[in-house]
């Protein structure tokens, strides 16, 4: 498939989950989800640059992308994670598709956002706002935002990382691991 202009499309994709797909002439596609706020694929013109594995179980998601773990990274330790799921929930919860488009450099763009529920709530009991921001341009670029909007500090741990089965070593990747005291009204950026 020709690319002949930079857009953005939301759809359905895999399983006819949500999907928001960003198209650049020179840099390809990339597929992000609602479900766990991740870049599923990315299809460069060169080929496919991330490994997708054709496992799913019960109790894992399809291993691929690039897998957002918040709020902890790991099985976690100590009293502060709590009941918390390997990796924390932001992977196996629906993120919700913001604001999409393409900006003025012509890169198309997207923003996704998960926000505390009910379900939540009962693994981690902290009021945030967390943001991704995805943009394809001459390099795919990932932002993340976390923000308290409650009254009590909370501490984090996130990921934001490649698979290490990448079909394209040249390509750059960011690793990003990051362990921040957020307090009351505060916001922390992580960005490529």
């Amino acid at each position: 498939m020709t690319i002949t202009a930079a857009r953005t499309e939301v759809g359905a994709g895999y399983a006819g989950r949500p999907r928001v797909r960003l198209s650049h002439p020179t840099a390809g596609t990339v597929d992000v989800y609602g479900h766990g706020g991740q870049v599923l694929s990315w299809c460069h013109p060169t080929g496919e640059v991330f490994f997708l594995s054709t496992r799913s179980d019960a109790r894992q998601e399809t291993h691929a992308g690039i897998p957002i773990l918040f709020p902890q990274f790991g099985k976690g330790v100590g009293t502060s994670t709590g009941p918390l799921p390997q990796h924390g929930f932001a992977r196996n919860n629906e993120w919700k598709i913001g604001a999409h488009g393409v900006d003025h450099r012509g890169r198309p763009n997207a923003t996704l956002s998960l926000r505390p529920t009910p379900e939540i709530r009962a693994l981690w009991p902290h009021d945030f706002r967390l943001d991704l921001d995805i943009a394809l341009g001459s390099t795919l670029k990932l932002t993340m935002r976390v923000a308290n909007a409650g009254a009590a500090p909370f501490t984090f741990t996130s990921r934001t990382t490649s698979p290490r089965k990448s079909k394209l070593n040249r390509l750059r990747f960011l690793v990003a691991t990051v362990v921040r005291e957020v307090e009351p009204a505060m916001c922390f950026v992580a960005g490529s």
